[in-house]
């Protein structure tokens, strides 16, 4: 398993996907969760975020500061390896 953490500013990443099982728990700020093209969930900190191997998905940023998180690959992998 690898462990990291993040900043995610305003906005919206490119959809992507993993080779391998993410887990991500929303420190602060809020946002929402895309599978695919569609938005499937609003997200504050507390929540958490679990994405199969394969999945297009993206977190969005929607409010004026940076969301921070705190995630975790299984098995071990970088949060730079997509598919």
């Amino acid at each position: 398993m690898t462990m990291f953490t993040g900043i995610i500013p305003s906005g919206r990443a490119p959809l992507h996907a993993h080779p391998h099982e993410e887990i991500v728990y929303i420190l602060a700020g809020g946002g929402r969760l895309w599978i695919e093209a569609d938005p499937v969930g609003e997200l504050r900190p507390g929540s958490v975020v679990f994405v199969p191997i394969g999945v297009r998905h993206t977190l969005e940023n929607t409010g004026p500061v940076d969301m921070k998180v705190l995630g975790a690959f299984s098995p071990a992998g970088s949060p730079e390896a997509k598919v």
